[in-house]
């Protein structure tokens, strides 16, 4: 379920702006929001909220599904891609708060 949210909310930036910068911005923003989601799941303490996050989202990233989906030579690949992929998006931001001065 997990790779499948993360398949269509990339496939609908990717539609919608067909950039690449924007694809970038939208693994940053579906990694932030795996962790939120699991740190109230984790800390909020609403059982049934708890149940239905790790149910449906079980993995707390990105990171964590490329895992469950793959392994070996693939999944070491996927990692690095996802990686370098965060890196680009650390350039991105930190570009953007040097040009905001």
């Amino acid at each position: 379920m997990d790779l499948i949210i993360i398949l269509i909310l990339v496939a609908i930036v990717v539609i919608v702006r067909r950039d690449f910068k924007a694809f970038i911005y939208s693994l940053g923003v579906i990694e932030l929001f795996f962790r939120i989601l699991h740190f109230i799941a984790n800390n909020l303490g609403i059982i049934a909220l708890s149940d239905f996050i790790k149910k449906y989202i079980p993995h707390n990233s990105i990171i964590g599904v490329l895992q469950a989906y793959s392994d070996g030579l693939l999944e070491t690949i996927l990692v690095w891609v996802f990686v370098i992929f965060m890196g680009i998006l650390d350039y991105y931001l930190i570009n953007y708060l040097i040009k905001r001065k």
